[in-house]
């Protein structure tokens, strides 16, 4: 157990990483840009993906599904539920984006 809460951790401060570089980049881009869209989506993403990340490392670690009850861990579900919700907006973003560079002429594959 102690293995899991370990890497749970782990990947959580990995998350929180991530999200300080995603966060920096959308600050640099320019307000209107697609690239800044898709960005802020990726952020939700990875912010629902944290939340999940530390839900599930605090369940764990003070054994909640356990102690409280089976229904702890719903709120796992519903944060990656979500999560591959914005991983699909997200995707629709970036094939909007695809679309708009093609009518532009900027795409190298027709």
């Amino acid at each position: 157990m102690w293995f899991e809460i370990s890497m749970s951790s782990l990947i959580t401060v990995m998350f929180i990483t991530t999200v300080f570089f995603v966060n920096k980049a959308f600050k640099e881009l320019p307000a209107g840009s697609p690239l800044r869209y898709y960005a802020e989506s990726h952020i939700t993403i990875l912010l629902l993906l944290m939340l999940y990340s530390v839900w599930h490392t605090l369940n764990r670690a003070f054994q909640w599904t356990d102690v409280i009850g089976p229904f702890m861990i719903y709120p796992e579900y519903i944060l990656m539920g979500l999560a591959v919700g914005m991983i699909l907006f997200s995707s629709f973003r970036l094939y909007r984006i695809y679309q708009k560079a093609k009518q532009m002429g900027l795409t190298v594959h027709e």
